[in-house]
């Protein structure tokens, strides 16, 4: 049945594969400096006994862009939890059938994603963040970013059909 289910070729995939590429990078350097950050924290905290006051909110802004992004880049990966072993079981056509209400629900989620977290930041623009001086509002925009990037990998599965015979494959393969 997977060798009936051909895959479109959907134009941009270039682009597609740069976004990527620039959200792993963005998703690397986060982890890097989040880490270095946490380390200053507590070499200041435990040598120098004085702990810098900024460190903690950078740090959980960067573990913020850390986690949506990489999630983001999880949705075009199809790395996330998915049901394989319970889906297995069922027919094709209903493997099928559950696979695109996956999309979809993913799909709901990432416009929430965008339009509350753009209300949200939007919401907190006057607040600043008193240890680094800058509006709280960047907590924030990560999740309208991470939304519009899920928004667009799964449009992109979707029309490209990938969805469909990603998990085929591997059943089939095994």
């Amino acid at each position: 049945m997977s060798d009936q289910i051909s895959e479109k070729p959907v134009a941009g995939e270039g682009a597609d594969r740069l976004i990527v590429k620039g959200a792993e990078l963005v998703t690397v350097a986060s982890l890097v400096v989040m880490t270095a950050i946490v380390g200053w924290q507590v070499f200041g905290r435990f040598v120098l006994n004085d702990t810098p006051k900024w460190s903690e909110q950078l740090a959980g802004i960067l573990m913020v862009y850390l986690t949506l992004i990489g999630a983001a880049v999880a949705v075009r990966n199809d790395g996330l939890i998915a049901l394989d072993a319970f889906l297995a079981k069922f027919p094709v056509k209903l493997q099928i059938a559950c696979r695109l209400i996956v999309e979809l629900l993913i799909l709901a989620f990432a416009v929430l994603m965008i339009v509350y977290g753009a209300r949200m930041a939007v919401l907190v623009e006057a607040w600043t963040v008193p240890t680094l001086g800058f509006s709280r509002s960047v907590n924030y925009w990560g999740f309208p970013i991470a939304g519009a990037m899920m928004l667009l990998f799964t449009l992109r599965r979707i029309a490209s059909r990938r969805f469909l015979t990603a998990h085929l494959h591997r059943d089939n393969q095994s």
